[in-house]
């Protein structure tokens, strides 16, 4: 899915592209869904042999089929 363009993107929420090597259980993650326009704040949970993850999410949910390329990671504000 496209990601919503870079001034939406910069008002609701800093984020970067998971970096491979940080891709592993216990990683705080941010998911981008498309179809409700907002991004949601999770925990890998597990990493799977298909080059996916599982991510449980703060609402409850869990999406088991992750792809790395929708991994993003808040960045955090300086002071």
């Amino acid at each position: 899915a496209p990601l919503p363009p870079a001034d939406v993107r910069e008002r609701q929420l800093k984020v970067v592209q998971l970096p491979p090597a940080e891709a592993a259980e216990g990683a705080a993650v941010q998911v981008y869904f498309s179809d409700e326009e907002r991004w949601y704040r999770g925990t890998v949970t597990a990493v799977n042999g298909n080059k996916t993850f599982t991510v449980l999410f703060e609402d409850g949910d869990e999406d088991a089929s992750v792809p790395l390329c929708d991994l993003y990671q808040e960045l955090l504000e300086d002071g």
